[in-house]
């Protein structure tokens, strides 16, 4: 679990650059940049309590504490890897075990096919997450590793905003190449970090 801290650091050294922004602004932009970072680099990812799987239950919600599960990139079923499919599987008949996971929603899974047994803590999922609205706090790294390309996220949506104090539209396209440089570096990490999302496959024969 990551370890979290503010986003005040953020909003200190902004008031520095562009001094007569109100502090609200500043909120909703850092705000809407952290959020745009995390969606595109998907570089927060955490390990959720396990759940009980239930039989004769297929779907499940998968949650996480102050933050908002944006999408499952592995799962886990009694600690041996599933597939996660791109298409809804065909329905089949209850079996020993699930053999794929499809995300009916962003945070909402249905096994494939319908559980048969009780497993206590038998569904284990890494998620990746976006803070929530309310959420002032983000994981440290982002903030060791990653401060500077999000600050340039932030100036670059405010100085590409036409007919303001502070517009400068070549200043503006300069900082939001360097974001989405940082982006890019974010989301090499976090797959070196968790490896490649679960892709569809075949157990072996004998398996179920």
């Amino acid at each position: 679990m990551s370890i979290l801290v503010s986003t005040d650091e953020w909003l200190n050294e902004l008031r520095t650059r562009l001094p007569g922004i109100s502090g609200g602004q500043l909120d909703l932009e850092l705000k809407a940049t952290l959020r745009e970072f995390f969606t595109e680099s998907g570089f927060w990812m955490e390990e959720p309590s396990p759940i009980n799987i239930v039989a004769n239950k297929d779907t499940y919600k998968i949650t996480y504490p102050q933050a908002k599960v944006m999408g499952v990139h592995r799962v886990f079923v009694d600690n041996l890897p599933i597939a996660l499919s791109t298409t809804l599987p065909k329905t089949e008949n209850p079996g020993s075990g699930a053999r794929q996971a499809y995300m009916l929603e962003h945070d909402l899974m249905q096994l494939f096919p319908m559980p048969s047994k009780d497993i206590q803590d038998g569904l284990k999922t890494v998620v990746r997450l976006n803070p929530s609205q309310s959420m002032t706090k983000v994981p440290s790294e982002t903030v060791s590793h990653f401060f500077d390309y999000v600050l340039d996220g932030v100036l670059g949506r405010l100085y590409s905003q036409p007919g303001k104090p502070y517009t400068n539209l070549t200043q503006g396209v300069y900082h939001l190449r360097r974001f989405r440089n940082g982006i890019s570096i974010a989301r090499d990490i976090g797959r070196k970090r968790y490896g490649n999302a679960t892709r569809p496959w075949q157990f072996p024969q004998g398996w179920m």
